[in-house]
């Protein structure tokens, strides 16, 4: 990975070893019921910061409450908002990180692009549109990992469309944005954020997205936002928008580029901005 990666039975009998191992300025937890192993850093005296990318607060691993050596990130607006909500107060929030340069592409602009085929994803939505559009390619592109027999349903689907690309995961999404005319996702779940909409704005591919979550905060000006429950047919037409008007789709590549530039979202800005945070964790701690 080019940097020490530590592999151990149990994180949080670990985290005292870990600690005189590493000796970190500040611990940063974030995934796979990350409460109490940010709680077990914060014991130790070292400050740690729990940066939420979901708002899945029911799988934190315990009830969450501020206490001292424990600070709190959103990566979005959304996310923040959420939390405010369930728990009385506002973190900072942080934007994903993304670097541009493992993204930008020279689009060729000839498919929808639907990356993680899965129920909570959209993927009715996706299969719907493919079937009343026969005409435009479409690409599906694994990510979660799917149940067997749910898997060999999509696929079979999928086969009966001559439109649709099944594509197994991938860890570089070059090839997958360079095919994109737009960025699909229908996402029934409240998205924290939608990282794949941010990677394809880098070259300016626009989204067709829900109108859920922090998905609206992800695409800005860049795209079209559908309530994910309205029913296909309103999912047909903005899609017919984004595909058959070229006016329109112009304007809204435009804007998915201008977005992906805003000042806040840069790799220098979002990285200069978590220093400053973990910085002033360690003052407070």
């Amino acid at each position: 990975m080019g940097y020490p990666v530590y592999r151990v039975a149990s994180v949080i009998e670990s985290v005292h070893a870990l600690a005189d191992a590493v000796q970190p300025s500040v611990v940063v937890v974030q995934a796979g019921a990350p409460l109490p192993l940010a709680e077990a850093f914060a014991e130790t005296g070292i400050p740690t910061i729990l940066y939420f990318h979901d708002v899945e607060f029911q799988k934190l691993g315990g009830s969450l409450n501020r206490r001292p050596g424990l600070s709190f990130l959103a990566n979005s607006s959304f996310t923040a908002t959420k939390i405010a909500q369930a728990y009385g107060f506002r973190p900072a929030v942080l934007p994903p990180l993304v670097t541009p340069g493992l993204y930008r592409v020279q689009s060729e602009r000839r498919s929808v692009v639907f990356v993680n085929p899965h129920p909570l994803k959209g993927v009715d939505i996706a299969l719907a549109l493919a079937r009343r559009r026969p005409d435009i390619p479409f690409e599906f592109v694994e990510s979660w990992e799917l149940a067997a027999a749910s898997r060999r349903g999509l696929l079979r689907e999928a086969a009966r469309l001559r439109n649709v690309h099944w594509r197994k995961w991938e860890l570089d999404m070059k090839p997958v944005y360079r095919l994109a005319r737009l960025i699909l996702a229908p996402s029934r779940w409240e998205e924290a954020w939608g990282r794949v909409v941010s990677e394809a704005q880098v070259s300016g591919i626009p989204a067709l997205a829900s109108r859920r979550g922090g998905l609206p905060e992800a695409v800005g000006p860049g795209g079209i936002l559908v309530d994910p429950d309205v029913g296909v047919t309103e999912w047909e037409q903005a899609l017919a928008t984004l595909w058959d008007d070229s006016s329109v789709y112009r304007s809204l590549a435009n804007a998915a580029a201008v977005h992906a530039r805003r000042v806040d979202f840069q790799e220098d800005a979002v990285t200069s901005a978590f220093v400053d945070i973990a910085q002033a964790t360690m003052r407070v701690s």
